[in-house]
């Protein structure tokens, strides 16, 4: 083991966590087949020296935004500000740079120089976007079960194991862990309902994350939480939400996935190959839900 690796339960920020070592999730989403993925994606994201610029959509920075208010509320006005709907316009630097600046101008940049001062050190977000992730944190809490599920517990814990089967570095942050042994995952959704939730597991492939995320602290404590539960609030008024635990049949679906994208992962760094889709052709499969269309 590299002894400057982190290991067991680090105390880390969450841009820490994810721009340091170890394979996550996520990353087995990239590189797997099963998922529309393939080693090459998986290289171009993480290995390669002059990677992809990374753009976080409006939706990626709600589901950031809502997670701190619910499960870190004490820390929301000290990391989120946004610049309200009448602030001046602001002033430019010729404008700054002016001999003679307008009254207007020097009460913009006295105005600015405030708010900067204000936000210095947190990360300015639209006013919809706070206002949407309050209203949503807001319904989780009105909420009979899953105001409760968020009452005692710790947030976002960064956990490292090595996998004893390939050797690699691996890790997870829980959303949320109760006091009770429950492991909370909170995600935004368009659609929270059973049907509609369910296309979201399969598709963001969240039947991978329940193992992955219960089976790493297995491995460093020799015990996990005894059930996986998602709460799944929709990103719209009136902020309905589901919640949802994993069975064990769809927990052993999802070990077998991640097993499968892990050891392909290995194999790749062992060899030093990073193959996309072929180097062949062959036959097109369609989709099965085609082939079964009446002709």
């Amino acid at each position: 083991m590299n002894s400057t690796e982190p290991y067991g339960l680090v105390e880390m920020t969450n841009d820490e966590y994810h721009s340091g070592p170890g394979v996550s999730k996520s990353h087995l989403d990239v590189i797997s087949p099963d998922n529309g993925g393939c080693p090459l994606d998986y290289w171009d994201s993480y290995i390669n020296p002059e990677p992809p610029e990374r753009n976080e959509t409006d939706d990626m920075l709600l589901g950031t935004v809502f997670h701190t208010a619910v499960m870190e509320p004490d820390l929301f006005n000290a990391q989120y500000i946004s610049v309200p709907e009448d602030a001046p316009k602001r002033p430019t630097a010729r404008q700054r740079e002016a001999k003679k600046p307008s009254l207007d101008t020097l009460s913009a940049i006295e105005w600015w120089d405030d708010f900067e001062k204000e936000a210095a050190g947190k990360r300015i977000v639209s006013a919809e976007i706070i206002s949407i992730a309050q209203d949503m944190a807001t319904a989780v809490r009105r909420h009979p079960v899953a105001s409760r599920l968020f009452k005692d517990g710790v947030a976002e814990q960064s956990l490292f194991a090595r996998d004893e089967e390939t050797g690699l570095l691996i890790k997870c942050r829980p959303d949320w862990t109760t006091n009770g042994g429950l492991m909370v995952d909170l995600k935004s959704t368009n659609d929270p309902s059973p049907a509609g939730f369910a296309k979201s597991v399969v598709n963001f492939r969240y039947f991978v994350q329940a193992p992955w995320y219960l089976d790493i602290p297995r491995r460093l404590f020799g015990e996990a939480p005894e059930h996986f539960i998602f709460v799944a609030v929709k990103k719209k008024r009136p902020y309905s939400l589901g919640i949802y635990y994993v069975e064990q049949d769809l927990i052993e679906r999802g070990r077998a996935q991640y097993r499968k994208d892990l050891n392909l992962l290995a194999r790749c760094i062992e060899h030093g190959q990073w193959p996309d889709y072929g180097t062949e052709a062959v036959p097109l499969t369609m989709p099965r839900w085609f082939m079964n269309q009446a002709t």
